[in-house]
């Protein structure tokens, strides 16, 4: 049913769709307007491939091959197909709490993982170069 959603949420998933554009068209035609759009993902961008590929996918938590490059989403690209399709998207760089992270890390490498209440927390940072949010709502 178009318009049924007052919040659609894809945490990183659209780095993994061949097809992201589609994914959001379906994501914008499930909003109702004034409805939330909410997502994270990789930006299309040399640093994003040399972080989340070539160091990230060397750490033992994380599984090899994870991650496409070629399925990166550029930031501005991402905007514009939101606004296509009557969203307003804002986006900001994020990026793991160090601290927790390498706490999680540890216990991880040990064998052993917490609840989720100690996972590390995604905090704001300066560039969207890597990894980034966006949030929007559908306009009326």
């Amino acid at each position: 049913t178009d318009a049924c959603a007052a919040v659609v949420s894809a945490g990183e998933v659209l780095e993994h769709v061949p097809d992201w554009r589609r994914a959001v068209a379906e994501a914008c035609r499930l909003l109702r307007p004034g409805g939330l759009l909410v997502l994270d993902t990789l930006n299309d961008t040399l640093l994003a491939r040399l972080v989340a590929v070539e160091l990230g996918e060397r750490l033992p938590t994380v599984p090899r091959g994870i991650h496409d490059p070629r399925l990166f989403v550029d930031a501005r690209a991402l905007v514009a197909e939101c606004a296509r399709h009557g969203v307003s998207l804002e986006v900001r760089g994020v990026r793991p709490e160090l601290g927790g992270t390498l706490a999680w890390l540890l216990r991880r490498m040990r064998g052993g993982d917490r609840p989720a209440r100690t996972e590390p927390r995604m905090v704001p940072t300066w560039s969207a170069a890597v990894l980034y949010q966006g949030w929007g709502r559908r306009g009326g």
